[in-house]
């Protein structure tokens, strides 16, 4: 039987190569990326209430979310680790 110390570095090995070739693969992807801010308005009942801005990635003169770029649930790509 394999030790259990022995997975778990294993696993801790792998999982960090993986977490680099995903900010690599992604810091590639966004090379040739321009950041855009939309003024999107926010109307209530009497008119006018308020703003709010949205960010979008602009890629090969196309408008993309941010969200295609975020995962859920792991830690920010971007973080200084």
């Amino acid at each position: 039987m394999i030790n259990i110390t022995i997975l778990r570095k294993t696993e801790s090995l792998v999982s960090g190569v993986l977490a680099k070739l995903r900010r690599a693969i992604l810091e590639a992807d966004l090379l040739h990326c321009e950041y855009v801010p939309f003024i999107q308005p926010i109307y209530g009942q009497h008119g006018l209430v308020g703003c709010e801005v949205l960010l979008r990635v602009k890629k090969e003169g196309i408008f993309h979310r941010p969200t295609k770029y975020l995962s859920k649930g792991r830690r920010p790509l971007f973080s200084k680790s």
